[in-house]
């Protein structure tokens, strides 16, 4: 990489130390032959419209797509989830709102076939399984989650009972209010927050972060604090046995990473074609009765950063983030790495 082919040359300096770090794990897919890819979708991080491309490439290349589409089999226990993925034929794609299933938990059901079904046991192998996902900057995430929990166009019947929740809890839950104003509320006059119930921390923890821990604890507390820091650390040890982490912010160029690494699944990918999506964004929120302009003030962002779950969202996505660039970089497409960054 020439210095002239980079706008900023420390974080060139960066970029080319952590694609040192992970050559030695990118490859071109040549060892996952009879493995199966999970993507456990981030809501409102461009899951639905990832989703949406894997469905068509799943048809163009002739493999199979298990796409959980049914919210009451959303968020499965790790045990109903390992044996779902075990059901999954070799080289298959599984797509559903679930958590990460940590080696341990692998290795205890494989306990239970050892020395009785060795078939069995290799099915429970954590080694089969390659883990990919995509995650989203945590504000512009938590405006869309807001806004998508009273849609109308979107969830229907469901946005409706949203708004009589929120209209039943009263004050704190802010009926009526615009996200920026419901921040700068919760935050003056409740002093508890709505607005950090899912974190895209979750997927990567293993579970709700803010539910596990908040019992019992002032979130004003050191404790509170430090179990929201170790939640993070938890998470990026996670994230770490991942494929790739992707971002929202470059769907083409996470797609084209994967085009790359894991041709398996997405050797079909073009970027010059148009690929239908869905769902549309209506911009109308009928039922809330919201304007959904998206427009937030420093002085709500400065709320939200200063609460202990978007620290500690910050820091993973920031991390991840930096991951996603270098493995980006790895994988030879520098100059993408490089755009993206800047």
């Amino acid at each position: 990489m020439s210095r002239g082919s980079c706008a900023r040359d420390v974080m060139c300096v960066v970029l080319i130390a952590l694609t040192f770090l992970y050559t030695g794990a990118v490859d071109d897919g040549a060892g996952n032959r009879g493995k199966v890819l999970v993507f456990c979708r981030t809501p409102k991080a461009a899951s639905s419209t990832s989703a949406d491309i894997m469905k068509q490439l799943s048809d163009l290349q002739g493999y199979n797509m298990h796409y959980v589409n049914d919210r009451n089999q959303y968020w499965p226990s790790s045990s109903q989830l390992m044996n779902w993925l075990a059901q999954m034929p070799d080289g298959s794609l599984y797509v559903n709102h679930c958590y990460y299933i940590e080696d341990h938990l692998w290795l205890n059901r494989i306990k239970d076939f050892q020395g009785k079904n060795a078939t069995k046991a290799a099915l429970y192998d954590p080694r089969r399984y390659i883990w990919i996902n995509i995650v989203r900057e945590p504000i512009e995430r938590a405006i869309s989650l807001y806004y998508y929990m009273v849609d109308e166009s979107m969830r229907k019947e469901r946005a409706v009972e949203e708004v009589e929740r929120r209209a039943a809890k009263g004050f704190c839950m802010c009926p009526g209010l615009e996200f920026n104003q419901c921040v700068i509320r919760t935050y003056e006059q409740c002093h508890k927050s709505v607005i950090d119930k899912e974190m895209q921390l979750d997927l990567f923890y293993g579970g709700r972060v803010v539910r596990s821990i908040e019992k019992g604890l002032n979130k004003d507390t050191v404790s509170y604090k430090e179990h929201m820091r170790n939640a993070s650390r938890v998470a990026l040890l996670n994230a770490k046995k991942y494929h790739s982490i992707a971002l929202s912010s470059h769907i083409d160029l996470s797609f084209q990473l994967w085009k790359k690494t894991l041709p398996q699944w997405f050797g079909g990918y073009d970027s010059r074609k148009h690929y239908a999506q869905k769902r549309r964004w209506e911009g109308s929120y009928k039922v809330g009765n919201l304007s959904m302009n998206g427009a937030i003030t420093n002085k709500a962002k400065d709320i939200l950063k200063s609460m202990p779950s978007f620290q500690a969202e910050y820091t993973f996505y920031h991390t991840v983030e930096l991951m996603f660039y270098a493995k980006v970089a790895a994988s030879g497409l520098i100059q993408g790495a490089i755009d993206a960054a800047f």
